[in-house]
């Protein structure tokens, strides 16, 4: 459905890699992917917090928030959200098949791990 078109995804997080490996793989001849900030990869979309084991007390935390509140702390345990290594390697090997070598202005990493 995408063969010959040119793609542009806004975001960078998990979902925004996606979208552009799908795209790429249903034949859009370019795919440009558009952050505000450089792409932070780490293993997890959330700090080690909620998901370690203290998971129990920061959930607890969570559900004590008034719902009002909540927003802001997703939010902040994401850091704006993440990708993963694994997604962000495809994309830069979909980059250097077509000879771009890198994703946007570079490979801003943002001080995530996993890569």
């Amino acid at each position: 459905a995408l063969r010959g078109s040119r793609v542009l995804v806004v975001g960078g997080g998990q979902t925004a890699g996606h979208l552009c490996l799908v795209a790429v793989k249903n034949g859009a001849t370019a795919v440009t992917l558009a952050a505000r900030r450089p792409i932070v990869r780490k293993p997890f979309d959330v700090d080690l917090q909620v998901v370690g084991d203290r998971r129990g007390e920061a959930l607890s935390s969570f559900w004590a928030a008034p719902p009002c509140d909540r927003p802001r702390l997703i939010g902040r345990l994401r850091g704006g959200g993440s990708m993963a290594g694994e997604v962000y390697a495809s994309l830069l090997r979909h980059a250097a098949a077509r000879g771009d070598g890198e994703l946007g202005g570079g490979e801003g990493s943002g001080g995530g791990g996993g890569g």
